[in-house]
């Protein structure tokens, strides 16, 4: 039992380590811009983008089984989707078949920074706080320039471990840049 608890505790903080990859997928760097009145919506651009990301951190064994995004209104896109990871591993007692992890993450995009800003602290409480959350990372993964064509000037980000047992584990995160907030959860289950 108690390899068994060591091993749901790696689970555990294999999704702290992929909240943070959400995080880095996201982008980040810093300098100053706000959405102008003009400015076209670009939140289906933005989970396109975030969509590629995801395909373009699998891992070997890892595969996307079903894909589903959804319009929510003119300013927010519902992002569904479901990793299959194959292995055979006999000595670790979570996930010896591999895990399916289940992610449901919504994107939206606000109309200025201080509204964005306001949401992200309103569902952040309980959250523990990303503190490297603005460490510039690789320009292919900065997905907020690839769609705005700048950097972002705020960037936020947290997450929580909702739940773990020895079969599950889920957990939920939430990431601001600028007029952009996406959060959601993710959720694994041994095979």
């Amino acid at each position: 039992m108690r390899g068994a608890i060591k091993d749901t505790m790696k689970t555990a903080v294999a999704l702290g380590v992929l909240a943070i990859l959400l995080v880095s997928i996201a982008g980040c760097t810093s300098t100053t811009n706000q959405l102008t009145s003009g400015q076209a919506l670009q939140v289906r651009d933005y989970a396109d983008a975030f969509h590629k990301r995801i395909e373009a951190h699998l891992g070997p064994k890892e595969t996307i089984t079903t894909w589903n995004d959804t319009s929510n209104g003119t300013n927010a896109m519902r992002l569904q989707w479901t990793v299959d990871y194959s292995t055979q591993n006999t000595s670790n007692l979570f996930g010896q078949n591999g895990t399916t992890t289940s992610y449901s993450v919504n994107i939206q995009q606000f109309s200025s920074k201080e509204e964005a800003t306001t949401f992200y602290n309103d569902v952040r409480v309980g959250y523990t706080t990303v503190s490297n959350a603005s460490t510039p990372i690789k320009p292919e993964d900065n997905i907020y320039k690839q769609v705005t064509g700048r950097d972002p000037s705020v960037t936020n980000a947290a997450w929580k471990l909702d739940s773990v047992t020895p079969v599950t584990a889920q957990f939920s995160f939430i990431v601001q840049q600028d007029e952009f907030v996406t959060w959601g959860s993710a959720s694994v289950l041994t095979k």
